[in-house]
């Protein structure tokens, strides 16, 4: 039933301090996610994708690429092929009762997937600003929001604080990234 009031909120601004990605004066876009109700091409995508020096296209690993989300690729495609675009592929363990190489194994899948879609619509992707990381793993030891598994909760942070560092290092390219574009 009905329209909730927070089905309509289209960009979120916070206040962090941030790693060292977020101290580059950088202007972190939200985007609704293409399982909500403002998932539509409109001005508001147009505008934020002309202008953008890095995408970062996250993914769960409970809804890989779709339909809606390869139309965002054409759309990319459209409107900024010079910005370089990065994949978190956001891991979610739900098979937990299957053995850790099975889960490994599809979890890697899941992101070559994604990084295959991408370029097969012409994209800029590559292996290395592609990345698997469990972002609930992460949030839960940073805010110590655990009670158990703390040496796991450790490691999947030490991998996201390189996954930003990766990320980083992409996005201080983006001079030249912004001449691409204004050519």
């Amino acid at each position: 039933g009905g329209v909730r009031n927070e089905d309509n909120i289209i960009l979120t601004a916070i206040t962090t301090k941030g790693g060292p990605l977020i101290q580059e004066n950088v202007f972190l876009v939200d985007m609704p996610g293409f399982d909500g109700s403002k998932a539509n091409f409109d001005d508001l995508y147009a505008t934020i994708v002309k202008r953008a020096d890095l995408i970062i296209f996250v993914q769960s690993s409970n809804s890989a690429i779709s339909k809606i989300s390869s139309n965002f690729f054409d759309f990319i495609r459209t409107h900024n092929t010079s910005a370089p675009i990065s994949l978190i592929h956001n891991v979610f363990e739900a098979a937990y009762w299957r053995a850790d190489s099975s889960k490994t194994e599809d979890i890697e899948y899941q992101r070559q997937y994604a990084i295959n879609a991408i370029q097969q619509k012409g994209l800029s992707i590559s292996e290395e600003n592609a990345f698997n990381v469990n972002l609930g793993m992460v949030s839960d030891k940073r805010n110590n929001r655990y009670e158990t598994n703390e040496e796991r909760l450790i490691l999947e942070d030490a991998h996201f604080t390189k996954t930003e560092g990766r990320l980083h290092d992409l996005f201080k390219k983006r001079e030249s990234i912004r001449i691409s574009n204004c050519i």
